[in-house]
């Protein structure tokens, strides 16, 4: 996501797919799910703008089953891979709140 589609030179994943799936295609879902608009939803990603006080950043997010994500933060070349363990418990949003934290932390 973060090269286009392309890794070690290679293309693969079609970049225009890239492009369009880096594009918020919706505003809003439910409004849980949305945290009130801060996610829109485009091909199997949630989009959000966040505006933080010691920086604004867009994050492209793949969300797992209990609470697994992997945050891609273009801007910064950034990728963030949370391994959480959450399952059935209801708690969706176990690695989001420490997610605007590493972003800042990185160079």
């Amino acid at each position: 996501m973060l090269n286009e589609g392309q890794w070690q030179g290679r293309q693969i994943v079609p970049a225009g797919w890239v492009q369009a799936s880096m594009q918020r295609h919706t505003e809003q879902t439910k409004s849980n799910w949305s945290r009130n608009g801060a996610y829109g939803y485009s091909y199997q990603w949630w989009y959000g703008r966040f505006e933080q006080p010691r920086g604004n950043f867009t994050s492209v997010t793949g969300v797992g089953y209990g609470s697994q994500r992997l945050f891609v933060i273009p801007e910064k070349k950034l990728s963030i891979t949370s391994l959480a363990g959450n399952y059935a418990a209801g708690h969706w949003s176990v690695s989001s709140p420490g997610m605007p934290e590493v972003v800042r932390a990185s160079p």
